[in-house]
């Protein structure tokens, strides 16, 4: 299936004529000729961040997040490297590189869009150890699926409200509100966003349809496992993000929560013991 055809099921393409894709940051073709060499050199990534005060303090913010349990303060990104793996700070410079695009104009619907998809990258990366052949790129997609909400805050005024909206609704229905009001939804933009900035196909697909209400019901011809095991990963993640101080918080995860785990072969009881788990990380 071509791209004209998924974007056709939006209705949208005159709109995405009108709209300004922001060009692919030249830090993040630096990144990709570190992961082309193979194995990351490490204190060639460390000097990479190292030239961004902003990028340092980010990650050394995330090697102290307590869902890491470190026992001593992180102070140096090289520290940080070791203790967070190349792998995931890759992940997350792609996530800063990612807000440096939307850092103007700032509101508070913006802020808590960053907050909650840094905090699901890094719940995904402890789900992982649950979970068996975890997808490599299943924290960058944590951070990246919601992408298409920053140029969605940017082009329309009132999608705050919108936001909040659906923040009440059920997964299937989040796009459908978003189309009725704004003739496109933030899936589209954020399939948009990652080609433009030549992420892998199956990954930007995934972005596009991670609100398919039989994606994990059936062999999807367009998503294959990879692609749903990053869905499914992230979707979770969120979850626990949504619930750490209500457990009715997230109305769509009863509809599409028990397939998910089903998907990554996780028991109900399992994955309660381990949101309680990170519930009391993310509170302590």
């Amino acid at each position: 299936m071509d791209d004209k055809i998924l974007l056709d099921r939006g209705n949208t393409e005159s709109l995405l004529k009108n709209l300004v894709i922001p060009p692919r940051p030249v830090l993040l073709e630096q990144l990709e000729t570190l992961r082309q060499a193979g194995n990351i050199n490490p204190d060639r990534l460390a000097q990479l961040i190292g030239q961004d005060l902003a990028l340092s303090a980010a990650v050394l913010k995330a090697a102290n997040s307590p869902l890491l349990g470190a026992q001593r303060a992180i102070t140096s990104v090289v520290q940080a490297i070791s203790l967070l793996g190349t792998q995931s700070v890759m992940h997350l410079v792609n996530a800063m590189v990612l807000r440096s695009q939307f850092s103007q104009p700032s509101s508070p619907a913006l802020e808590a869009y960053w907050d909650e998809s840094g905090a699901c990258a890094l719940l995904v990366n402890q789900l992982a150890r649950l979970v068996q052949a975890c997808p490599q790129d299943s924290q960058s997609f944590a951070l990246f699926r919601g992408c298409g909400i920053p140029l969605m805050l940017l082009h329309f005024p009132k999608y705050s409200q919108t936001l909040a909206m659906t923040a009440r609704t059920r997964d299937n229905q989040i796009c459908a509100i978003e189309q009725a009001l704004h003739n496109t939804h933030h899936a589209v933009l954020g399939y948009m966003l990652a080609r433009a900035w030549h992420m892998p196909k199956n990954f930007c697909r995934a972005i596009l349809e991670q609100y398919e209400a039989d994606a994990f019901e059936k062999a999807s011809s367009r998503l294959g496992d990879e692609a749903l095991r990053m869905i499914a990963l992230a979707r979770a993640a969120r979850h626990v993000w949504r619930t750490q101080t209500d457990l009715t918080a997230d109305p769509g995860w009863n509809d599409v929560g028990p397939a998910m785990l089903a998907y990554l072969q996780l028991g109900d009881i399992e994955f309660q013991d381990w949101r309680s788990t990170m519930h009391d990380t993310l509170l302590a």
